[in-house]
């Protein structure tokens, strides 16, 4: 069906003519905003002006332009990562809002706008915190394929370098004339000054226009997104898009006015959808106070944000980016809040990315608490020494070459690190080498105190306590096995010894299996019908391919109950990257990290719900097609339209290894230091990712603030991922208009398409532009 669309398509374009020239691209950038709500606005007449109720857009982009209707993020819906992809067109290093290195706990807060503001007036930054991480891994933005002369850039999370004329102009105008009364019931309610700055945004970017030398320009709104997690009324959302559609006019028209008119191309874009409707109100479940309590472990709990009680007065403070939030039923850490035990980014609504301290960390500092407490008997005390002892030798030997290596790139690394001398230039290149100075040496520093941190641990002199045991820091990663017994304390009975005089590992902790603990999830006061009482959809964690085969890139576990699970795996076929989707049953970890587990058959109910979903196109009409093996553009063509839209290529998008290159300022060092830099670039995204990550099921959310009873997104739900695409263009651009594209497409193919239209090189991306713009 897609394929004939597409033939249709390209027959009128080719009657009608489509070859444009384009000067200048105008972007909007609308956050989360629903493919599906924008359709039937556009399509919905307004009775008193016998126009739609979203008279600008559709009258540029619907009558006058190109909609590109099955569009969709790749990978998981959330606004750092959907974005970055938008912004550069190559696949995802940033996985999160938030991001800690586990190691150091140090935070990546990609959505926090304060600091970033006030951090460049002081000089100690010069751009968002996406930004940083991406030109560290050499990945440029699309604005960089521009001159700074030739861009101008809104407020968004990618943003590159700061316009305080913008924020010098619009707070004034908003608090002029106000009494201080008007002043204090805004801050109760909240500060309308955003309001303000989209006005003076808007005001700039028109004056843009009609500079000569500017030919990419973006304006970006979190709006809508905003009033569409606070709110599932439909009206309140309406007026929120018709502020923007009124916007869209007003830039429109000054656009078409200036010289550059009719060679510039208009580009309408949202990061990812929204699960919202009027019939349900969103409902929160609380994994903090989960992993606080007994059923998930007694953990101590670091989120970038004060949880709701805490929120109204704690979360003022806007420079916060770690909140410890301690259990009081911990087993063995119940008074000692230096020791983090679990870090969760909740800030995906939809989905939780977690975090675990080291298993074999727990244990060992159970053991050091036990051989230190006067109560333990004496045989006790020297099991648990020898024991330790033991385990610190396997330890050690395991850390050693990890060490050398991370020893070795931080030298190349401190070796290299430039001067801070212009830190306070009015140059903004000068100032990022001055920036990223600061930034390395305090990596540099940190990786340091980690590695003498361990050594000290490992050293486990005889009469080492629990104090030894690195604060602050979560250590190494666990594996499924690792999470599938993961020790919360000491068993109720205490330290059990075996015939021989050994600790028996078995008997003498308290552990609980992540995976059963989660589904095992329960709530009573369901209230609202047509939602289930299941909080938790299924889980998803990476596994050692080589259980499936050789030549495999990745494995994913999904995980909904013993049985119903299902692999997703991937491998690189030539220039095909590959996707098969394989049920399995009662996976299991092994100590060695490998895993066991049964071959199941496809049936309805698995993760992802493929096969009885209604709107799931086969090409061959046979189920048979599901067990094999396709490309990601094949897999797209037969899922989207399903309740889990893309989800599968999501998947493989969230766990793929990060395809970090290097970054722009090693060209000059030789090539043993580029690879070393290169590496340390690898291990940063390595340490940020999570042990595990839970999806929400449909209108459940995991929100940590406010459980946004209006709609949230960050799962792969169709509602959360369909995103919006729409193109319009000046006379001269060869824009189609009038023509709706069927065939899908993802986010990769956002940057190359834009790119082909402009004429500019698009080498080594991984996407393609979109045919129907650009046959």
């Amino acid at each position: 069906m897609f394929a004939i669309c597409r033939i249709a398509v390209l027959v009128a374009l080719a009657v009608f003519g489509c070859e444009g020239a384009v000067k200048r691209v105008v972007i909007f950038k609308f956050d989360g905003v629903n493919a599906g709500s924008l359709d039937r606005w556009l399509a919905r007449t307004d009775p008193r002006t016998g126009r739609s109720v979203l008279p600008w857009m559709n009258e540029i982009f619907v009558q006058q332009g190109t909609r590109v209707e099955n569009f969709y993020v790749r990978g998981i819906s959330l606004s750092a990562p959907s974005w970055s992809l938008l912004d550069t067109g190559h696949h995802q290093v940033i996985h999160g809002n938030v991001e800690y290195d586990r190691w150091t706990l140090f935070p990546y807060d990609y959505l926090n706008f304060f600091p970033f503001y006030f951090n460049y007036g002081e000089k100690k930054q010069v751009d968002m915190p996406g930004v940083e991480v991406l030109d560290e891994d050499g990945i440029p933005l699309l604005i960089d394929r521009f001159a700074p002369l030739q861009r101008w850039q809104s407020f968004q999370l990618y943003q590159r370098g700061n316009q305080w004329s913008i924020l010098r102009e619009s707070v004034p105008h908003h608090f002029e004339g106000r009494s201080p009364k008007q002043w204090f019931d805004e801050w109760q309610t909240g500060l309308e000054l955003e309001a303000s700055i989209g006005q003076e945004l808007e005001r700039e970017l028109i004056d843009a226009l009609n500079d000569d030398p500017v030919l990419y320009l973006d304006f970006f709104s979190g709006d809508w997104d905003h009033t569409a997690h606070l709110t599932n009324d439909p009206d309140s959302q309406l007026r929120a898009m018709q502020a923007l559609d009124a916007a869209v006019g007003r830039i429109w028209n000054a656009a078409h006015a200036a010289p550059d008119g009719p060679e510039t191309l208009f580009v309408t874009v949202s990061d990812h959808g929204m699960n919202t409707t009027p019939a349900v109100m969103s409902q929160g479940y609380s994994l903090v106070h989960w992993f606080n309590g007994a059923a998930g472990g007694g953990q101590h709990v670091i989120t970038d944000r004060h949880p709701l009680e805490g929120y109204k007065l704690s979360g003022l403070d806007p420079f916060v980016h770690k909140v410890l939030n301690p259990s009081a039923e911990s087993l063995y850490l119940q008074s000692d809040t230096h020791y983090p035990t679990v870090v969760l980014d909740l800030d995906g609504n939809e989905r939780a990315a977690i975090q675990l301290r080291s298993n074999a960390w727990n244990v060992a500092q159970i053991l050091l608490q036990q051989a230190n407490r006067s109560a333990t008997p004496r045989n006790v005390k020297a099991a648990c020494r020898a024991e330790l002892a033991r385990w610190a030798e396997a330890e050690r030997a395991r850390w050693a070459p990890r060490r050398a290596g991370l020893l070795s790139d931080v030298s190349v690394l401190e070796r290299n690190i430039p001067s801070e001398e212009g830190r306070t230039s009015k140059d903004l290149e000068v100032r990022r080498v001055a920036v990223r100075a600061a930034a390395e040496r305090t990596e540099a520093h940190d990786y340091h105190e980690y590695v003498a941190a361990v050594d000290r641990f490992l050293a486990m002199p005889r009469n080492a306590s629990d104090a030894l045991v690195p604060k602050e820091s979560l250590g190494p990663a666990n594996s499924v096995w690792d999470l599938q017994h993961y020790v919360v304390g000491p068993a109720e009975q205490g330290i059990v010894l075996t015939p021989e005089g050994r600790i028996d590992m078995d008997r003498s902790f308290q552990r609980v299996d992540y995976f059963a603990a989660l589904r095992a999830i329960r709530v009573r006061n369901q209230v609202q019908s047509g939602i289930g009482n299941e909080p938790v959809d299924f889980t998803a964690v990476p596994v050692d391919p080589a259980a499936f085969g050789t030549g495999l890139t990745g494995a994913i576990w999904l995980c909904a109950a013993p049985d119903r699970q299902a692999m997703v795996l991937s491998r690189q076929n030539g220039d095909r990257f590959e996707i098969q989707y394989l049920p399995v049953a009662n996976l299991s970890g092994r100590p060695d990290g490998t895993v066991s587990f049964e071959p199941a058959p496809l049936k309805p109910g698995l993760p992802l719900h493929i096969v009885e979903d209604p709107n799931l196109r086969l090409p061959s009409g046979d189920a048979q097609w599901l067990s094999e093996w396709h490309s990601d553009r094949e897999w797209l063509d037969a899922l989207h339209l399903t309740q889990y839209s893309n989800g599968l290529i999501g998947l493989t998008e969230l766990f793929r290894a990060p395809q970090v290159e290097s970054p722009k300022w090693t060209a000059s060092l030789p090539d043993s230091d580029r690879k070393c830099l290169l590496d340390l670039a690898r291990l940063r995204r390595e340490l940020v990712a999570p042990d595990l990550e839970v999806f929400a099921s449909d209108h459940w959310n995991f929100d940590v603030r406010n459980f946004n009873s209006g709609g949230n997104h960050g799962s792969f739900l169709r509602e959360s991922t369909h995103s919006v695409l729409l193109f319009s263009g000046g006379a001269k651009t060869g824009i189609p208009h009038g023509v709706t594209v069927t065939a899908p497409h993802d986010s990769l193919d956002f940057v190359p398409t834009i790119l082909k239209l402009m004429n500019l090189p698009a080498a080594n991306l991984p996407g393609a532009p979109i045919m129907e713009l650009t046959p």
